[in-house]
């Protein structure tokens, strides 16, 4: 995967590649996101609780797809890690590595 983008990205962040795939969720005003290569290093799928409500979240390695169960009120959204960090700069990432 290059490193590269077709535009300009001001909120960089070099913890992982630009282009990852993210599941990205918003719940009660806070943003978290699922990288598919940290849930594919743990198995593939988690389930947590952020903010008081229920998450259940897998990434399919062979078909590149993330797959979610999660209530009606939380917002999800698959994108890179470039465009999910640039509209949700304080965002946290489940299981980042130290």
């Amino acid at each position: 995967m290059q490193d590269t983008t077709l535009f300009p990205v001001k909120a960089k962040d070099s913890r992982f590649h630009p282009k990852e795939m993210v599941c990205g969720v918003v719940v009660d005003g806070q943003p978290r996101a699922y990288l598919g290569s940290l849930l594919t290093a743990t198995g593939g799928q988690i389930e947590e609780a952020v903010a008081g409500r229920m998450l259940h979240v897998a990434y399919d390695t062979q078909e590149a797809v993330f797959m979610w169960d999660v209530p009606d009120d939380v917002e999800v959204v698959e994108a890179y890690w470039l465009a999910w960090k640039a509209f949700h700069p304080d965002t946290s990432v489940w299981n980042e590595p130290n």
